[in-house]
């Protein structure tokens, strides 16, 4: 039922990434009113880069430690989501390949405004 309501996220592995995206009465995959989102992520490794996006903007922070919290307030935006990136060794993903190259650790489904 989560995943079909769209609250979920999706992380490249078991051990990867992990978030929460919520507002004071929702979370995503929601239609708020709410203007404030907080956004949490945790099991990162230092050097990732998280992207928020917006419909009118993406902002990019590069991860300090293996957490990460960061609170939006919207401005007439529809909605918000996050993305996280790493460089990673293309092998992981693939096992012939052998280069480096930034692959997408973490998707959210967004949360919508009205």
């Amino acid at each position: 039922d989560a995943f079909k309501a769209g609250h979920a996220f999706v992380s490249w592995k078991p051990t990867g990434p992990r978030m929460h995206m919520y507002t004071k009465h929702h979370i995503m995959g929601d239609v708020t009113e709410d203007r404030e989102v907080t956004i949490e992520v945790e099991n990162l490794q230092v050097g990732d880069c998280i992207y928020i996006i917006t419909d009118k903007s993406e902002h990019e922070v590069v991860a300090e430690s293996t957490s990460f919290t960061y609170n939006f307030v919207r401005e007439g935006e529809r909605f918000i989501r996050v993305q996280a990136k790493r460089l990673i060794n293309a092998r992981e993903m693939v096992p012939f390949l052998d280069y480096e190259t930034w692959g997408t650790i973490l998707l959210s489904n967004p949360i919508y405004f009205t």
